[in-house]
């Protein structure tokens, strides 16, 4: 019997051990990634809404998704909704969804969640509770071309 053939062998099962075993770890990273981190400084804009809105995501948990309303009477002029670190938090924030939960007072809060629905959609919905009533608005957010510098001049108030 050849003695030489068992070494080969598992010289050969230990490298396909070691070829197959191993994970690549950027692909554990990208799956790591929170919602913030995975769609950092990337524009998405509501579809079939009355007035466009802008959602500028941004991996800042203390202003992660600032929106921007087009004013209909100027061209180049935005008016900018900013995180409010008083009453709003981030509940959830995991790869495909981020959740923020915003308290306004007595019986009034609101839940805002964006869900992935593939690369270039988004899916938004907004509960509100106000004195036990409840209200949906729920529509679809497309990715845009745009940067963080394409929403400005930012309106005065």
């Amino acid at each position: 019997m050849n003695k030489t053939k068992p070494i080969y062998l598992l010289i050969f099962s230990i490298n396909v051990l070691l070829i197959f075993g191993c994970s690549n770890s950027s692909e554990d990273e990208k799956l790591k990634e929170s919602f913030l981190q995975k769609f950092n400084g990337t524009v998405w804009v509501s579809e079939n809404q009355t007035t466009e809105v802008f959602y500028l995501v941004k991996n800042d948990i203390l202003n992660p998704i600032p929106d921007f309303f087009k004013l209909t009477n100027s061209s180049d002029c935005f008016i900018m909704s900013e995180f409010d670190t008083n009453s709003d938090e981030i509940t959830i924030n995991e790869t495909d969804k981020l959740e923020i939960y915003s308290e306004y007072g007595t019986n009034e809060y609101y839940t805002y969640t964006f869900t992935v629905l593939g690369d270039k959609k988004i899916h938004y919905k907004k509960d509100e509770f106000y004195n036990n009533s409840t209200y949906v608005i729920e529509y679809d957010l497309t990715k845009t071309n745009l940067t963080e510098n394409d929403l400005k001049p930012i309106c005065q108030n």
